[in-house]
């Protein structure tokens, strides 16, 4: 729960979030994922090898 309000501001537009807002943080779960896929391709060796042409 926010316990203030969260602001974010860019040159056009600016976002208030009121505070007290109760979140269930799922959209972390996309970043989460985000950071398997890299990391599983990194120890995996995706992209590692040139591609083989006929």
């Amino acid at each position: 729960m926010l316990l203030a309000d969260l602001v974010l501001e860019d040159d056009a537009h600016t976002i208030t979030v009121p505070a007290g807002l109760a979140t269930d943080f799922a959209s972390i779960k996309v970043l989460h994922n985000a950071f398997l896929f890299v990391l599983f391709a990194l120890v995996a060796g995706y992209g590692n090898y040139a591609p083989t042409g006929t």
